[in-house]
């Protein structure tokens, strides 16, 4: 038996950035006159936290950092036909973006429900790619470790880059007692995670070490700013988005402590060719 009917989000961009306006089209087509008692669409950023630790949770922590939700239908019959709803969020300036580690995984979905008497509800979803804004202030995803002595984190002007090119930023230490630091290194890795069902399948391999400090140094309470530049591979796979399939590159930070765990921290790189 053919489907009789039909109901699916289509946004109008597959990235965005943090303060921009999301715009998406809601589709339902019905093959013969139905009713409806409403329709709601959600869009929504959740966290999957591994490894984490806090008051509440130990070992993994699910939180939600964003949620707006509109009615995007009211209660109507309607006759066979397709019918579009235009519907639009506007994103806060300070929402994290899209990002996908071994620890951490932010995702952004836009969920819709449709309402019918005497039926089951309707659903459809989609994902959304949302990067960080080049004026926005450094986001820190990684939750700091037991036992770590700093915070570490990122003055990234773009995540967007071009294979073969050159990207400079800054590793931002933020000493929470006083430290000696011994050492710092990025590294370039390409991650690559495949949904299948209820499997997830990751993958990771490192592209490039970057050594940004060698020498060793004392800091209390004052950030200490280790600036780099790192060419980026001319092969470098670009970012890839399809279906429950991503590649992403990631830049990641490990600033050495004496006597203390290494502080580390990661950023989301999205390259792309031409």
């Amino acid at each position: 038996m053919k489907n009789e009917a039909g109901f699916a989000i289509r946004p109008e961009h597959s990235a965005y950035r943090p303060g921009e306006q999301v715009t998406a089209w809601i589709s339902v087509r019905r093959r013969r006159p139905a009713t409806f008692r409403g329709g709601m669409v959600q869009l929504v950023c959740s966290g999957h936290y591994r490894g984490a630790h806090s008051q509440h949770h130990s070992g993994e922590a699910w939180v939600t950092h964003f949620k707006s939700e509109q009615i995007f239908t009211d209660p109507a019959q309607v006759e066979a036909e397709e019918l579009l709803f235009e519907v639009n969020f506007k994103l806060p300036t300070d929402v994290p973006p899209t990002y996908a580690g071994n620890l951490i995984e932010v995702e952004w979905k836009m969920k819709a429900k449709l309402d019918i008497p005497r039926r089951l509800d309707e659903t459809a979803e989609t994902r959304l790619t949302v990067v960080r804004s080049a004026l926005a202030d450094s986001i820190q995803l990684d939750m700091p470790r037991r036992g770590t002595a700093c915070d570490v984190a990122f003055d990234l002007p773009n995540q967007w880059v071009r294979a073969g090119d050159q990207i400079e930023g800054t590793v931002l230490v933020i000493p929470l007692a006083e430290v000696e630091i011994t050492g710092a290194q990025l590294e370039l890795l390409r991650n690559e995670v495949v949904h299948t069902g209820s499997f997830t399948r990751q993958g990771q391999k490192r592209e490039k070490i970057l050594k940004l400090s060698s020498a060793s140094k004392s800091v209390k309470g004052l950030m200490e700013r280790l600036g780099f530049r790192i060419a980026i591979p001319d092969k470098a796979q670009p970012f890839l988005a399809v279906g429950e399939a991503r590649g992403y590159h990631e830049l990641r930070a490990k600033v050495a402590i004496r006597g203390r765990t290494d502080c580390v921290s990661s950023v989301p790189l999205f390259i792309y060719n031409g």
